[in-house]
């Protein structure tokens, strides 16, 4: 019985990694992960066997609603922050 109890906990483990990857993969192209999520288990439980479509970026193309606009504005700012600071750095570190 305690075997029985630890295999499932051993799978339960896998299948909540599984989960965490797909909900990071679909943060990091920008994707709203709930709708995604949604949309995604309803078409394979719903009998969809193409695997490519269901991914982050090609579903971020079919759904452009779904796309978080604003983390790619916050992700471009942070950028130019970044690079205009180690252009300061490498200004100052010259003198």
């Amino acid at each position: 019985m305690v075997d029985r109890f630890r295999s499932r906990q051993d799978a339960s483990g896998a299948d909540a990694a599984r989960l965490y990857t797909i909900t990071a993969s679909a943060h990091r192209y920008d994707v709203d992960p709930w709708a995604y999520l949604d949309d995604v288990l309803r078409k394979l439980a719903g009998g969809q066997t193409d695997l490519e479509s269901p991914l982050p970026d090609g579903w971020a193309k079919a759904n452009p609603q779904n796309v978080r606009t604003y983390r790619q504005q916050e992700s471009l700012a942070r950028a130019a922050k970044n690079k205009a600071r180690r252009a300061r750095r490498r200004k100052l570190s010259r003198r």
